[in-house]
């Protein structure tokens, strides 16, 4: 039983001596919007701090677009809702999809460059022109 004690303590500890540091993103909004009623339309500027709890630096930063997820069938969302029988995304009328368009980014005040991600166009990939380096904003 001693063994058995001493074995269990020893895995314990390796593991404990791999595991890593818990950390978290921190991201804060500042978020303006105006509603054209007329033409069932938003239109914003949002401010976002974000700030680098990770212990690496960072080249690019992912953001979810979430209004795109409603754009057609081709988004994650549109796929898992026409797998369970839903196919308002896939062949639905272009007035109940939406989306976000015109965007522009800017870090810092300078213009950024980005994309869309290949397989998900409710994300977008912001690509840095500096590292964001650990517990930066």
């Amino acid at each position: 039983m001693k063994k058995l004690s001493v074995l269990i303590y020893f895995l314990y500890s390796s593991f404990t001596l791999i595991a890593q540091d818990y950390w978290q993103q921190e991201v804060n909004y500042k978020i303006n919007v105006r509603l054209d009623d007329q033409k069932h339309a938003l239109s914003a500027d949002i401010q976002i701090e974000y700030i680098n709890n990770s212990p690496n630096s960072l080249d690019r930063i992912y953001m979810h677009l979430w209004p795109n997820a409603y754009r057609n069938g081709k988004t994650a969302l549109g796929k898992q809702l026409y797998k369970s029988g839903e196919t308002l995304l896939t062949f639905g009328d272009e007035s109940v999809k939406g989306g976000i368009d015109s965007l522009d980014f800017k870090v810092n005040g300078n213009k950024v460059t980005w994309e869309y991600d290949a397989k998900n166009p409710d994300i977008c990939v912001l690509l840095l022109d500096q590292p964001l380096r650990s517990n930066e904003r």
